[in-house]
């Protein structure tokens, strides 16, 4: 399934951020410590992980059914 990366606003409202994800693709994104990010299922619009941003360089590497 497609998944799409969303930055939510400092007034909590998402904003779609690239493209639709498949299994084996990969993004970059940049972005400041604190900001809140999510993944959403593209079709259904489900919430499948919440992440915040930190100070340092990371990498956040999504698997279904094992981020709970």
């Amino acid at each position: 399934r497609a998944i799409a990366l969303e930055w939510v606003d400092f007034d909590g409202i998402p904003k779609a951020k690239g493209a639709e994800l498949r299994p084996t693709d990969h993004t970059q994104q940049h972005t400041y410590a604190g900001h809140v990010w999510r993944l959403v299922d593209d079709k259904t619009k489900a919430v499948l992980h919440y992440f915040v941003a930190t100070k340092s360089p990371g990498k956040l590497i999504y698997k279904p059914g094992k981020n709970k």
